[in-house]
């Protein structure tokens, strides 16, 4: 009850908790005790007969091919990949649902919110509309590409399923072609919203690291302006002594609690083995799909469909490196804010605090150290330098 009461309260990311719910992923704690049980049935059904299942089918397909296998995997282990990776993130998101609470209520904490000037209510709501913007983009490139493969797949003479998988029926068969084809269009749109969710609240959460950043720089900037106004009100040398430690030490406590919103037990913790799958399966996606892609019809619906397709695994790699680098800017800020402050007016023991902070900010954050690849913008250069040199060897 205290989760949900405290995210639904704060209202933070909205619409990414929204898409958890809408998946199954993210179970409402106010919902009566009949309501929960009914989702909890949803969660299973989501998860495991129809996410799991396909995956399933899809793998059967592969090994019971007629036709060439090495042939059918290439032209298949994009969609596989993509479903296990969906599937991961949905397994992922409900088994750390505390921890995804724990960082929902370090964004909202008490030296973050309520902001103490306009210039940190400007960062906090410009954070707020450009993660609800990101949301409704990825949202709708992603939709368009349901959408499109599944009307082309229905509206095709034949008709044919959108995912290549095997069932212990015959497909020609009305009600077994049909049966299926529900399935798969529920597991296809269930993953997909898996998906935006997942990413957007990783990327929400960096979000947030990065306005936390920019806030404590200008808390920084301000220490020694506070100091000189109490000064000038004439204030005893104690009470500007006790001011600027207070300023401080309060500093050096929100950074503390940045690193371990960061390292210690949250952000990491939680998402990095998503991290991981989704760069490795990024990485086959990307270059099985270009592959593809040079096998259809330029003017052809399933060259449309494979590259909105393309282009969401892009976005999907490049919204993790772009504010991971975003991150590692912020927190390289920090230690020239500490730099520049006006360190001869400071006390001799305020200062030895400073080169203190200073010296544990020399180090950028980097996010996700453990999932091998650094998520910032020359992994995604990477990734895309990897991507052409496997689709030459596929070619």
């Amino acid at each position: 009850m205290e989760v949900m009461d405290t995210i639904k309260s704060t209202d933070i990311m909205p619409l990414p908790f929204f898409y958890l719910k809408l998946s199954g992923a993210w179970k409402p704690s106010s919902w009566p005790s009949y309501l929960r049980l009914i989702y909890d049935s949803y969660t299973i059904l989501m998860t495991f007969f129809i996410m799991k299942v396909i995956i399933v089918t899809e793998i059967l397909y592969v090994i019971f091919a007629e036709e060439n296998q090495s042939k059918v995997l290439k032209d298949n282990v994009y969609i596989i990949c993509t479903f296990i990776n969906g599937w991961f993130k949905m397994f992922n998101l409900i088994c750390r649902r505390k921890n995804i609470a724990n960082l929902v209520k370090g964004c909202i904490a008490k030296q973050w919110n309520p902001p103490r000037d306009n210039y940190e209510s400007s960062v906090l709501a410009a954070t707020k509309q450009t993660s609800r913007k990101i949301t409704l983009a990825h949202a709708s490139v992603v939709g368009s590409c349901v959408v499109s493969t599944l009307l082309n797949s229905v509206l095709s003479s034949p008709p044919f399923l959108p995912v290549d998988a095997w069932y212990p029926c015959n497909i020609t068969l009305p009600i077994c072609f049909w049966t299926s084809f529900v399935h798969q269009s529920i597991g296809y749109t269930v993953t997909a919203i898996v998906h935006v969710a997942n990413d957007n609240i990783v990327v929400g959460f960096m979000m947030q690291i990065c306005a936390q950043l920019n806030v404590l720089n200008r808390r920084l900037l301000l220490v020694h302006v506070e100091v000189e106004k109490a000064a000038r009100q004439q204030k005893d040398q104690s009470q500007i002594t006790s001011l600027e430690t207070t300023l401080v030490n309060d500093c050096i406590v929100n950074y503390r609690d940045i690193l371990k919103q960061v390292f210690a037990e949250q952000l990491s913790e939680t998402f990095i083995e998503t991290i991981f799958i989704q760069f490795c399966a990024g990485l086959s996606v990307i270059c099985t799909s270009v592959y593809v892609l040079t096998t259809l019809n330029i003017f052809s619906f399933e060259f449309f469909g494979m590259f909105l397709y393309l282009w969401c695994m892009l976005g999907q790699m490049f919204l993790y490196c772009w504010f991971g680098n975003e991150v590692v800017l912020n927190s390289s800020k920090l230690f020239h804010s500490i730099y520049n402050m006006d360190w001869i007016k400071l006390q001799s023991q305020t200062q030895t605090k400073l080169l203190f902070m200073m010296l544990v900010a020399s180090s950028p954050i980097q996010l996700f150290r453990g999932a091998i690849i650094r998520v910032n913008l020359d992994a995604f250069i990477n990734i895309l330098k990897f991507s052409y040199s496997a689709f030459n060897i596929l070619h």
